[in-house]
């Protein structure tokens, strides 16, 4: 069903709650404790926002990016390439399919949101893996949220499979996979930036 209003359902609480503290302490005059409540109930409509996604046709031939953020590192290893992506808030939070799929797997873990630095970053903050078969091949996402206000929202859509504020997006690849003119930094558009392209096997 297609949401028609301006706001993520899962933000409501959000921005409700907000919004009513800062009632109540403008009522009661709490100036400080308003603004505070004021400045959060915007920061959630912001995040929470539903803006318009332009639709692009996607296959099994090629991958677009599944995440809005900036290329962190581009790896290769024994079993193909490693594109990370670090996100902002300021960032588009959806998290959509990159591609056609023939199966899908998705496991989302609960935990802490520790900032990246922490050595305890990738042990015990809140995650979400997804695993895409496409025509014999395996594509694996790994989203892990980092010092985020919220955590991760899982979707029941055709296009998009979750939201995530704040991350990092870990893209797994095989091997017969070509890079579309990525480079370390370039900014991605969840949806929108391709990728790639894979090869004949």
């Amino acid at each position: 069903m297609k949401n028609n209003f301006l706001i993520k359902r899962f933000g409501y609480p959000y921005i409700g709650y907000s919004f009513l503290a800062f009632v109540l302490f403008d009522i009661f005059d709490f100036e400080i404790f308003a603004t505070i409540s004021f400045i959060a109930t915007v920061f959630f409509i912001f995040i929470f926002r539903d803006t318009k996604q332009i639709e692009i046709n996607i296959s099994k031939s090629g991958l677009v990016s599944p995440v809005s953020g900036t290329i962190t590192h581009l790896d290769e290893n024994e079993d193909g390439f490693c594109i990370g992506i670090e996100s902002t808030v300021l960032d588009k939070a959806d998290l959509r399919f990159p591609c056609s799929y023939d199966e899908k797997y998705l496991q989302h873990t609960k935990g802490t949101r520790l900032q990246k630095e922490s050595k305890l970053f990738k042990k015990l903050n809140e995650k979400l893996e997804v695993v895409l078969n496409v025509d014999n091949r395996t594509i694996k996402l790994l989203h892990t949220v980092k010092n985020s206000p919220v955590g991760i929202f899982l979707t029941d859509d055709e296009k998009q499979y979750g939201f995530m504020v704040n991350g990092i997006t870990n893209i797994y690849v095989p091997k017969d996979f070509r890079y579309n003119n990525l480079y370390t930094g370039k900014k991605l558009k969840t949806g929108e930036t391709i990728l790639g392209y894979f090869t004949n096997k």
